[in-house]
């Protein structure tokens, strides 16, 4: 077992103090820039009335027209009610609106930070709605003392039935709600970043702090600092890199906290001042800030964890004396605080005697970890809306998603990514792009991409991206995408799975509104009031992971059971490879027309954009060979059998992800880090600043009387491995066979069975070091071969299938391609179908090993028999067509006419080599066909006490040696080298006698194959009872030419066999 650690790296990124390089915040290749870019925010709203002859005031826009050119009249088809119009004010005067909502006067109660609009510009009644609900528009305002980065109001429209813009939140209330006749008006609005007057350069990194116990498990990525410096807020991205150790491309999980530092007016230089317009502003307002940023790295998605020790590093800037520094709890984070494991699942960190962070053991899944919140997707975009953007991903095109909040845009990106499962994204993947980068959306491929809705403040989306608005739920399709909707789905798995998302949305808000009572409580008790114990925070905190980890596993559940039903059965169209010249593209690996049509009609234009993806291809191969993703991919092959029987069954299906997390409720408690060593009593330490360069001097280890414990045993100490890596199997095989044991348990006799069939399993566990042992190991491989043979007469079938993989493994160790071929064949022999473990193994040891010379001679000896078979059948079916006397009179015809060609040539010989001869040439050669007539006319006795039949019906005619040819074509048949399982008589024996062979020489069974196929034929012939009939002459000279190549062919292949 690895070591495990929480994180890796802690960084410090932010303005270099020197080499200042501007930075292209937004890379505008491609993109439509917008005409009101750079307008400054909304600060006031008012309602005109036209009726009444009100004019707009100066410094307003007035809304007449929707975004489609309708009306805006916000009594539109209201009969006899005055035309009412809003408009609205832009400007820095005063503080701007940060909501805008409309108001059912009587029935509800405006908000204590919002205000109301009761007049509109001329002093009358703002009253929108004279004959239904009284209703007018409330606003709220952003307070004096605010961020400087809040997300304010931007724009404002007025829509009918049209889809808002992109972007546009939709206040979900008619303002002519009840009135007469009147036509459904909303009123929408954008919110945007409100930002001052800013320079952008590009970031650097200031500071980095690794362990130095050991070697970080990766180094850090190139343009880091780009992705850690986003809006000043807490955000999370992922990123890929590759591992020193084994070249295996990783994913990174990056948390950061981005603030906001005073800058020193005395570093800025003449154009810097002139174009922050420094002049402009007096007093407080004239002050100048920089961004920077503190990031932990990590291999594992701890993002709640990081969030609470990344701020409450920032706060201990603003606070203080402290008695520790910054830097010491940095070392206590990377070097002390230790994995949770299953005896300790639960681990709580004291920061200060006021403040702590949790861990939490993550689930043991086998599905890849991510740092996806399910709930975040579908609670932000809702089933209906889920379904698309599915469909879309499936579909690989081109899909944008952007939030104005960093941490939901990478959670919900990477929710998006993993809903696919089994199938990866293959093409550009981004779940967090810096707006430097946004010139990715030009790319002619297929990408998905985070971006933050800034960029949308300057540019209109893209014509032929799909752009997703997760703050709110909007989604901008394309023209040409429209007809790539959810109706393309089968409608039996898309029903289930919508059905199954709504039940989950209200557990979503049940969560929520959870988390907000305890908020309540926590508050109620800082206050110094009394709560119920049950109720501290640290039982709710755990509570809460618990809820949340549960409520993950269920959406991700309703995934996967959609994806499983939507391939059932794909596992059947998989093409095992059969030649090592076969080259391994997904057309050779799996029959994508077959699987196609073998869907519903209505559907098959989805399967057909879906085996036409990049990310279906990858799945395929990584399904036919041995990939990191076999034991997911096992996985999923379980959960499609298990869904395809209860839909067969109609029981229920029961759990597919069965989490296991630490039973134990015991709370490993790790008190607060310590100062450094030789810290002379009373040393405090204060900041102004958070420090662009961390004192290595502080990051030193603490005394060793002091170190932290340990929870888990370093790599390789007390840790128990089994005696082989072909011996492991995957934890949904090991529940899969503990299952199977419980039920068989049951039973007596099925009971001993099972501890048959696991007794031989254990046996196959040691056979790689019974191979490493011994001399010849291909031997040993035959062996077990035969002992397989063995233990399916026995009708002891390993469902784990652990026997069937350590041979394929050690048939690709040794190379045995055709050992493999034999022990593949074997398992379809039984009904068991190879997961993708097994399967990729076996593809390994046939595409990868080498061939012998000696298989394709018996490749050629297999064609040679399948040939005489088919030519001895076709002359049968004419023979049994014609009639005993017709043949007989047939075959004297020929044997005439063939006669009197011999002849013929005998002559025209006899006249160029001796012309004055000629006439007793042709007598001569007369003479000689009369009596080869005479030795080849069929003895008429015997005949007719052969082909005499019993009754009225004529008995079908055959021979010993069309016999032989057709059983060995259908011998051959069956498998590549002609050695099956099969239940007749003859073919067991043949099998017995061919593995017996193989522990003597390994190339030499076919051979013995065709020997002992002819005696057990023959064997069985005389048995019957039935005398053969006799065959027809022109049969008996095909006969003995038939029999010539196939001995030759038999030869050819057993003195070209030792030499192999």
């Amino acid at each position: 077992m690895e070591d495990r650690h929480i994180a890796e790296h802690f960084v410090v990124a932010g303005l270099p103090p020197d080499n200042l390089d501007l930075l292209e915040e937004f890379s505008c290749d491609g993109a439509s820039l917008k005409t009101d870019h750079s307008l400054p925010p909304i600060t006031d709203i008012g309602v005109v009335n036209t009726s009444l002859g009100e004019e707009v005031p100066d410094g307003y826009t007035l809304i007449s027209t929707t975004p489609s050119g309708g009306s805006a009249n916000l009594n539109l088809g209201v009969f006899r009610a005055p035309e009412m119009y809003l408009c609205y004010k832009r400007g820095t005067h005063q503080p701007p609106l940060v909501d805008i909502g409309v108001l059912y006067d009587g029935r509800e109660k405006v908000m204590v930070d919002s205000q109301m609009l009761q007049f509109t510009v001329g002093n009358h009644s703002a009253n929108i709605n004279p004959h239904g609900y009284t209703t007018y528009i409330t606003y709220r305002r952003s307070s004096p003392d605010r961020e400087c980065n809040e997300l304010v109001v931007s724009d404002i429209c007025v829509k009918n039935k049209e889809p808002a813009p992109h972007s546009f939140c939709t206040i979900d209330r008619n303002i002519n709600k009840n009135s007469m006749m009147g036509a459904e008006v909303y009123i929408c609005y954008r919110k945007s970043v409100n930002r001052p007057t800013y320079i952008a350069y590009k970031p650097a990194l200031l500071d980095n702090c690794s362990p130095t116990s050991r070697k970080p498990s990766f180094s850090l990525p190139a343009d880091l600092a780009l992705f850690c410096v986003p809006e000043p807020v807490f955000s999370t991205f992922v990123l890929t890199v590759t591992s020193p150790q084994s070249d295996q491309v990783d994913k990174v999980y990056c948390a950061g906290v981005t603030f906001y530092e005073r800058y020193d007016h005395a570093k800025l230089s003449l154009e810097q001042a002139t174009q922050l317009k420094l002049k402009e502003h007096d007093g407080f307002n004239n002050l100048v800030y920089t961004n920077k940023s503190i990031c932990l790295l990590s291999l594992w998605p701890f993002f709640d964890t990081f969030e609470t020790f990344l701020k409450y590093l920032h706060q201990m800037v603003h606070s203080g004396p402290h008695n520790v520094p910054i830097e010491r709890y940095i070392y206590h984070l990377l070097e002390s605080v230790p994995f949770p494991s299953v005896q300790r699942p639960r681990i709580l960190v004291q920061l200060d005697a006021h403040t702590c962070m949790t861990l939490s053991l993550p689930e043991d899944s086998p599905i890849a970890l991510s740092g996806a919140r399910f709930r975040d997707l579908i609670s932000l975009l809702r089933p209906n809306a889920c379904l698309q953007l599915l469909v879309f991903a499936l579909t690989e095109q081109k899909v944008l998603l952007h939030s104005l909040r960093p941490a939901v845009l990478t959670a919900a990106t990477e929710a998006l990514a993993m809903i696919i499962f089994p199938f990866h994204w293959q093409c550009p993947y981004i779940p967090l792009c810096p707006l430097g980068l946004s010139s990715f959306l030009n790319a002619p491929i297929p990408f998905l991409l985070g971006l933050d809705s800034r960029f949308f403040d300057m540019y209109h989306p893209p014509q032929d991206v799909i752009c997703v608005d997760l703050d709110t739920g909007a989604i901008s399709i394309p023209e040409d995408k429209r007809a790539i909707n959810e109706k393309l789905l089968p409608k039996r798995c898309s029903k289930a799975l919508k059905f199954s998302l709504e039940d989950l949305c209200t557990k979503c808000f049940y969560l929520e509104s959870y988390k907000e009572r305890v908020l309540h409580k926590q508050k109620l008790a800082a206050a110094g009031k009394a709560i119920n114990p049950e109720d501290s925070p640290l039982d709710a905190a755990f509570k809460i992971r618990r809820m949340e980890q549960e409520l993950e596993v269920e959406i991700q559940e309703a995934f996967l059971t959609f994806t499983a039903s939507l391939l059932h059965g794909y596992s059947s169209f998989l093409l095992p490879i059969a030649s090592r010249n076969l080259s391994p593209d997904t057309a050779n690996l799996f029959d994508i027309e077959g699987f196609v049509k073998s869907r519903d009609r209505s559907y098959q234009k989805f399967y057909s954009m879906l085996v036409s993806t990049q990310m279906f291809s990858k799945f395929i191969e990584e399904r036919s060979f041995v990939s990191d993703k076999d034991a997911s991919l096992a996985f999923f092959d379980d959960c499609v059998e298990r869904v395809a029987a209860s839909q067969a069954s109609g029981e229920p299906l029961g759990r597919l992800l069965e989490v296991e997390s630490g039973n134990s409720e015991h709370t490993f408690v790790l008190p607060p880090p310590e100062p450094p060593p030789a810290t002379a009593p009373g040393t405090t330490w204060s900041y102004d600043h958070f420090p662009h360069q961390l004192d290595k001097s502080l990051l030193s280890p603490p005394s060793p009387q002091k170190a932290a414990p340990r929870l888990m045993p370093p790599s390789g100490a007390g840790s128990v491995h089994p005696p082989s890596p072909m011996a492991r199997r995957s934890k949904q095989e090991l529940r899969s066979a503990q299952k199977q044991a419980s039920k068989l348990a049951q039973t007596p006799l099925t009971w001993a069975k099972c501890l048959v069939s696991t007794s031989y399993s254990v046996w196959y566990t040691q056979l790689s070091s019974f191979a490493l042992t011994h001399q010849h190991g291909s031997r040993v491989l035959h062996l077990a071969y035969r002992v397989l043979l063995h233990i399916q007469s026995l009708a002891q079938h390993n469902t784990d299938e652990v026997s069937y993989r350590i041979m394929m493994q050690l048939c690709g160790v040794y190379s045995q391609p055709e050992l493999a071929m034999r022990v593949l064949c074997a398992m379809n022999t039984v009904g068991i179908s190879p997961n993708a473990i097994t399967y990729g193994y076996y593809n390994r040891a046939v595409l990868e090993c080498k061939w012998t010379h000696a298989y394709h001679y018996w490749n050629k000896l297999r064609n040679v028999v399948s040939g005489v078979a088919a030519f001895r059948s076709s002359g049968r079916d004419r023979a049994a067509r014609l009639g005993p006397t017709t043949r007989r009179s047939e075959g004297r015809h020929k044997e005439a006419a063939q006669a009197a060609a011999e002849d013929h040539k005998t002559a025209a010989l006899a006249r160029q080599e001796k012309p004055e001869k000629t006439s007793v040439q042709s007598n001569d050669s007369r003479d000689t066909s009369r009596s080869r007539d005479k030795l080849t006319e069929p003895d008429e006795k015997f005949n007719g006490a052969s082909t005499k039949p019993s009754d009225s019906h004529d008995v079908e005619t055959r021979d010993p040696l069309s016999a032989e040819s057709e059983g060995l074509a259908n011998f051959a048949s069956k498998d590549p080298l002609n050695i099956s399982n099969s239940n007749s008589p003859a073919e067991a024996a043949d099998a017995d006698l061919c593995q017996s062979s193989l522990a003597t020489e390994e190339e030499e069974p076919p051979a013995i194959a065709v020997e002992v196929k002819s005696e057990s034929l023959g064997d069985h012939d005389r048995s019957s009872g039935h005398s053969r009939a006799a065959v027809t002459d022109t049969n008996a000279s095909c006969s003995s030419e038939v029999s010539d190549d196939i001995r030759l062919a038999c030869v050819m292949a057993s003195t070209t066999l030792p030499g192999e």
